[in-house]
């Protein structure tokens, strides 16, 4: 044997000695490497930018494995201190020494504890300086996906995971207590149900030290994304959620019920008042002690407004979908200042405003903006404006004070039409003070109906005091220099009105409580005070008139006293018959007007219901002629029922009458005459029959005046 081959047959014996002695202290023993911990740290600096702390690394055969690198302890920060402990790395020998451990395939397996109650098993493999993350899993949390990590991009990761509540509850444990101690409320309660898993994805910038929450699941179907940057000591958090309505209303009446301010009748007009999906946006800083801070919350979506106010005939009413955005801004959570700006677009929405007639049609713009700065203990002042608008607006500031008394500071409404206003007042301890002042406003909507079941009222008191250049009532009338002043306390109301009407003005009294409805009306011209369509105008034209009303709380039927001077009795179609009638052929000359025959004065009370005008009594009188009436009118049928008398030569009457003792038994009450013709009108109103008793205009009153009289007397 030459000399070399015993050279080489010795290296080998000597190889294969010292490869038997490492295998068989790695069999019962391991081989620790400072060369491999440092090229495990300089590795793992390399993909996350972080320093990794290894106690040791040692060298094993493992039965299952072969040739192995152990690592029984080591440490990283991450988001948070990490300990891995058991790591095994299965190494290839023959890749390490023919690609060098940097680009060798091996497996890794490890366990990782975030606490003492927690602990993640891992299972990755390391595949041409790729690395393929292909299992983290504990008994609350689990990968959906397999993590792929490309050589050259080490610190990003991509994670779709599935976690539990109890996951939530062991790493936000220090959040949850500190929400749940300064508002009375734990979010993993409010989003997450015990035993269920939710989906989630995650990215991770581990160089920009940026967490991306793409989806985060959870039990109202809320679709969350986030991005919190951990790159300073001050944390920024961007929330991004899409709530749907009905979900909206579920976490809401979740958090009223913890915080004792459950209110059904509020959380079911927000229920009724979404629309769809709403958007919350949130952003702000955390410090080192978890304190929020420059937090800003905006939330935007659509409202379904359908809503009608009253039950009247022409309710009031909004409806229309409304696009909103409301942004709120605090400095930090330890003031009580914050900052409002909000707008609500009604453009695609109508509305209506019974009380003043006010009304918007779909399509007509109409944008609104809120905006306030304040302190929560002091009050809070929203300034309303409108956006660009030709046709109506909407101006002023509402105040909400530190006593929780509400404010209006010049409220303007104008609609370049019939409403011109402006409104100050003041609802304080439920006691309304409001005052109402205008070019126009429009009450001709307005209709006072009887209504003496109502006992629950919001109000304690109200007072209002309304003063109007020009006035428009129901039924088409036009006041101007409108007044009218409104006391009411309860079922106890008091009302005082007066204003021009035309060439004459009027004044109105109700007062109502609990057991009279009392109402007067004094007019220069009672016809100004009516619409153009109301039926008095077929009876009379002009007059100078007091009206009084009288009616008992729970009855249906009002007592109506009318008091009239120098008016016109039109020629109605029942007047024109009956002094037609030949018994009246004299009398056809006291029309002294084309329009018909005017009186110096009259008087009518009747008794009022929706059905009918009953005890109807009536009188009228001029120097040629007195009327009486009595009778009944069916209003419901249109059918009337009168009967009465007509006197001619009523001033020689008038002149008898005042004669002591002896005129009134000779003449009788006012508008009946020595000489009397009696009639009846019966039929259909708009073409009654008319009769009347010939015989009578020559029969004297006398002896049946005398009789009345005798018997009254008698009976005092």
């Amino acid at each position: 044997m030459s000399k070399n081959k015993k050279i080489t047959l010795g290296i080998f014996a000597i190889l294969l000695a010292i490869t038997a002695l490492i295998f068989f202290k790695l069999a019962f023993n391991s081989i620790n490497s400072s060369y491999l911990k440092d090229k495990i740290s300089t590795y793992v600096f390399d993909a996350t930018g972080k320093y990794v702390v290894i106690d040791t690394v040692s060298l094993r055969l493992i039965k299952s494995i072969g040739l192995a690198v152990e690592i029984p302890n080591a440490e990283i920060n991450l988001i948070t201190k990490v300990n891995i402990k058991d790591t095994i790395i299965d190494i290839d020998l023959i890749n390490i020494l023919l690609k060098g451990l940097k680009n060798s395939n091996f497996q890794i397996s490890s366990q990782v504890d975030l606490n003492k109650e927690q602990s993640f098993d891992v299972e990755a493999v390391f595949r041409n300086s790729d690395i393929i993350i292909k299992k983290i899993s504990s008994d609350n949390f689990y990968l959906s996906d397999e993590i792929y990590l490309k050589k050259d991009n080490y610190h990003m990761l991509d994670l779709s995971l599935s976690f539990s509540k109890n996951f939530i509850d062991q790493n936000f444990n220090g959040y949850l207590k500190k929400i749940n101690n300064d508002y009375n409320l734990n979010p993993s309660n409010l989003f997450f149900e015990k035993n269920i898993f939710y989906n989630a994805k995650v990215k991770i910038n581990f160089i920009k030290q940026l967490l991306d929450i793409e989806r985060f699941d959870n039990k109202h179907n809320v679709k969350l994304n986030a991005t919190i940057d951990y790159s300073k000591n001050d944390k920024k958090i961007r929330l991004n959620s899409v709530i749907p309505n009905v979900s909206l209303t579920k976490i809401l009446n979740v958090i009223s019920i913890q915080r004792d301010t459950n209110n059904k009748k509020i959380l079911k007009i927000i229920s009724d008042l979404l629309y769809k999906e709403q958007l919350i946006e949130v952003e702000l800083y955390i410090d080192s002690s978890l304190k929020p801070k420059d937090i800003t919350l905006v939330a935007s979506g659509q409202v379904n407004l359908d809503y009608q106010f009253d039950e009247n005939v022409n309710p009031s009413y909004l409806n229309g979908k409304a696009p909103y955005k409301i942004t709120l801004f605090k400095k930090t959570l330890s003031d009580n200042l914050y900052k409002l700006s909000s707008s609500i677009n009604l453009n695609d929405a109508n509305f209506y405003l019974r009380q003043i007639n006010l009304q918007k049609e779909k399509n007509e713009y109409l944008a609104l903006t809120f905006n306030s700065s304040f302190d929560l203990k002091k009050g809070i002042e929203l300034d309303i404006n409108t956006k660009k608008t030709d046709k109506l607006s909407l101006n002023g500031k509402i105040k909400l004070s530190k006593n929780n008394d509400l404010i209006f500071n010049n409220i303007y409404i104008y609609n370049n039409d019939n409403v011109d206003l402006t409104i100050n007042g003041k609802l304080k301890n439920r006691n309304l003070i409001t005052k109402i002042t205008g070019n126009y406003i429009d009450l001709s909507k307005n209709i006072i109906k009887i209504n003496d079941k109502v006992k629950d009222y919001y109000y304690q008191s109200e007072k209002y005091e309304v003063l109007s250049k020009v006035a428009y009532l129901n039924g088409g009338v036009y006041v101007d220099n409108f007044s009218v002043n409104i006391d009411k306390k309860k079922d106890k109301i008091i009302v005082k009105s007066s204003g021009d009407t035309l060439d004459s003005n009027y004044e109105y009294v109700r007062e109502k409580d609990t057991k009279i409805d009392v109402a007067f009306i004094k007019s220069g011209n009672i016809i100004n005070t009516v619409g153009p369509e109301h039926s008095s105008r077929d009876l009379i034209r002009n007059g100078k008139a007091t009206v009084s009303s009288f009616r008992t709380v729970g009855s249906l039927e009002t007592n109506i006293e009318i008091n009239l001077e120098n008016f016109v009795l039109i020629n109605s179609p029942a007047m024109l018959k009956l002094l037609s009638l030949p018994s009246f052929s004299g009398l056809s000359s006291a029309i002294n007007n084309e329009t018909g025959i005017e009186f110096a004065y009259g008087k009518l009370s009747y008794k009022a219901s929706a059905d009918a005008y009953s005890d109807i009594n009536a009188f009228a009188v001029n120097d040629g002629i007195g009327l009486v009436i009595k009778g009944d009118i069916d209003r419901k049928n249109k059918k009337i029922n009168l009967e009465g008398q007509v006197s001619p030569l009523h001033l020689i009457s008038g002149i008898i009458q005042k004669i002591p003792f002896f005129g009134k038994i000779l003449i009788g009450n006012e508008g009946e005459g020595i000489l009397a013709v009696e009639y009846s009108v019966s039929g259909d109103q708009e073409n009654p029959d008319v009769s009347s008793n010939p015989l009578s205009i020559f029969k004297p009153r006398l002896f049946q005046r005398t009789v009345d009289f005798l018997n009254n007397n008698i009976e005092n």
